[in-house]
């Protein structure tokens, strides 16, 4: 069994969730005997090139296009598909596997779709919600989780008011440009950035059709979350085409000892918040909620990589007037799970639908209660009360956070950690396991139908 694993970019030039999770399934598939590689695309170089990495042959194939408006709204393919479909004949793969599509010169619907005219098997793990969200954050209006159906008038209003952060400026937009939608004329092939604007039913239609098209040759389509599953059907894709492959830690983690000073009602509930320093992760939110607490009911350790310079810089300035707040920054895996082991709740305020944070499973492996916002990713994970793992709070509410904030030092000074009950973080070996069994179905289902045609 050959399997090529396809995305963007690869270890070690980029380490996101993405790379390691694809990293972790190509050792486990290795250690069960399938032949694995991984492909992406070789940038702005007109010859292909290869590489190993821990282990792993990478393939890079030529990709000369520079990404372009054409190439964005699909007046032009990317030169690089003829060398994918040179790939494909060379290495014979039976099954291709996508972990990702870019809408430029990165992975395409296309390259699934040139596989499958050539015979081969398909498989598509989703790691984010892009496919059916043209934001990626489910958060209709930037007021309320949205439902995830696809609409092009209801998610247009949603991606301007995200553009331009005005309702009313949204919704004349979307009313301009459904003309356009219904006359199938996408404005961004003539007017610039007006056109860009008035384009977004014709965007929201685009990624219609996309999911269309990878219905039509996508065998196996792999949700790593069961909200994300519901939400696929609920979009159109059959039952028959979906399996549920459940999140797991696709790193071995550290042994640390969990050390944390007892309860008292003097002492501080001491806050972790992990992840990028972005306003989808709702930093500012968790401090404008803390400034409202006392100084010694609260202290909060701040750990995770910059994305926007200003942003960060207004948001330590925030911090250093709480005089609560210790600000770590960027820090080693190894860092972050000391960290959890000495403090008493991790804080995950993110105003966009995460699909499973790793980070949650990590805390859980530290026995670490987790106050998260109520987006889908977050809420499967955690569950509320007497046996559960924490607190939610609505997703973006300022009196929310605060209210829970309240609740959850409440909770920890009357019941401790006795009320949590945590369950034992999933291994990736089933990740493996359980995608190999995909793999074989896939492979036995076209075996057995090739021997029928035969005997036929």
């Amino acid at each position: 069994m050959r399997v090529a694993l396809l995305l963007n970019y690869f270890l070690p030039e980029h380490a996101a969730g993405t790379e390691v999770y694809v990293l972790a399934l190509a050792k486990s598939l290795i250690q069960l005997d399938v032949d694995v590689c991984v492909l992406i695309p070789h940038y702005g170089q007109t010859v292909s090139a290869q590489y190993a990495f821990e282990g792993v042959p990478v393939f890079q194939y030529a990709e000369p296009s520079s990404p372009s408006r054409s190439i964005q709204i699909g007046q032009t393919l990317p030169q690089g598909l003829t060398s994918v479909v040179q790939f494909y004949q060379d290495w014979k793969p039976d099954l291709v596997h996508v972990h990702e599509i870019a809408g430029s010169t990165g992975i395409r619907v296309e390259h699934l779709e040139l596989a499958h005219g050539l015979g081969i098997k398909t498989v598509y793990t989703l790691h984010l919600a892009t496919i059916t969200c043209s934001t990626g954050t489910l958060f209709r209006n930037q007021t309320t989780l949205c439902d995830g159906i696809m609409q092009p008038m209801k998610c247009s209003r949603c991606i301007l008011q995200k553009q331009t952060n005005s309702p009313q400026l949204a919704n004349v937009l979307t009313w301009l440009g459904m003309p356009f939608f219904w006359c199938k004329v996408d404005p961004r092939r003539f007017a610039g950035r007006i056109g860009t604007a008035l384009s977004a039913p014709m965007q929201v239609n685009k990624l219609q059709i996309q999911l269309r098209r990878l219905t039509a040759v996508v065998d196996q389509f792999v949700p790593i979350t069961d909200w994300y599953e519901r939400m696929l059907l609920e979009n159109g894709v059959a039952s028959s085409q979906l399996t549920c492959i459940k999140q797991a830690i696709p790193v071995q983690l550290p042994s640390i000892p969990v050390i944390r000073a007892p309860w008292t009602n003097s002492r501080p509930v001491r806050l972790l918040f992990v992840g990028r320093i972005s306003p989808l992760k709702g930093i500012d939110l968790l401090l404008n909620a803390l400034s409202s607490f006392d100084v010694g009911m609260f202290e909060l350790t701040v750990m995770g990589s910059a994305v926007d310079k200003a942003f960060v810089d207004q948001m330590q300035l925030h911090a250093e007037r709480l005089g609560m707040v210790h600000w770590l920054g960027k820090t080693s895996s190894e860092e972050v799970m000391r960290a959890m082991a000495s403090h008493d709740v991790l804080v995950l305020p993110s105003v966009f639908s995460e699909m499973s944070p790793l980070v949650i499973q990590e805390a859980f492996q530290l026995e670490l209660p987790v106050l998260g916002s109520n987006v889908y990713g977050i809420a499967e994970l955690i569950h509320e009360g007497m046996g559960g793992q924490g607190w939610l709070f609505q997703m973006g509410s300022l009196d929310a956070l605060r209210k829970q904030l309240a609740q959850c030092r409440l909770d920890l000074l009357q019941h401790g950690t006795s009320r949590f009950q945590f369950p034992e973080p999933r291994s990736f070996q089933w990740v493996g396991m359980e995608t190999k069994q995909v793999y074989t179905n896939l492979l036995e289902a076209a075996a057995a139908m090739f021997k029928s045609g035969l005997q036929a």
